[in-house]
């Protein structure tokens, strides 16, 4: 079998240091601040020290074969790898079809049919974020300040958003703002308080009142 000699190769992009955008120290510092609150394990904790700084690596989908009793003359293998906002894509790509090339394994290559040219340097990156400078930050914080009397934490989401359409695409400044309640995210009892629930009802109504573009 093939196949499962070149998977293990694939999941060393994940020992892959990433090239984080510079304005993003802060904000990954803080992330990661965030999101050790959950961490219980040692295993956990050293997971979101890499968090931001390492690609994530998951092999989720393996298919190939026709019959139990037939040896498949085809598979292929489909990974989810995540990597932080502002990050080349291509960088990575590269680093994943050095590590496929050198596991020496013939007949076993990357599918260049699901890779996409990026149109300009700007759409090679991964996903999407606004510099903690930007004008829009500046006033969404201190709207948020002004309605809660805190200063806001900054995160960086480890899940996907619209705003990779609406800020990289359409040009729209995009920043994801919400009182839900730590660890509750995505849960089967998943809720907010009605104190939260008035909270961002302020934010939200004065946000356009506050924004000068």
């Amino acid at each position: 079998m093939k196949l499962p000699k070149v998977i293990p190769e694939v999941y060393k992009i994940g020992n892959y240091k990433l090239n984080t955008p510079s304005d993003l120290a802060k904000p990954l510092k803080e992330a990661t601040k965030f999101y050790m609150q959950e961490a219980q394990t040692p295993e956990q904790i050293k997971a979101v020290k890499r968090l931001f700084y390492y690609p994530t690596v998951a092999c989720n989908i393996i298919n190939g074969g026709v019959k139990t009793n037939v040896v498949p003359d085809y598979a292929e293998a489909d990974f989810d790898i995540r990597l932080t906002p502002g990050v080349s894509v291509s960088e990575v790509r590269k680093e994943i079809d050095r590590l496929v090339k050198e596991a020496g394994v013939p007949g076993v290559e990357i599918d260049k049919t699901r890779l996409v040219k990026p149109a300009n340097k700007k759409m090679d990156t991964a996903g999407f974020y606004e510099s903690p400078d930007t004008p829009f930050m500046r006033q969404l914080t201190s709207t948020i300040r002004k309605v809660t009397g805190k200063r806001p934490g900054i995160k960086i989401l480890t899940g996907g958003t619209d705003g990779v359409s609406t800020s990289k695409i359409a040009g729209i400044p995009s920043l994801g703002y919400g009182t839900s309640l730590t660890g509750k995210a995505h849960q089967p009892d998943e809720y907010i308080t009605i104190e939260n629930l008035v909270l961002g009802i302020k934010v939200y109504a004065g946000f356009p009142l506050t924004y000068r573009g």
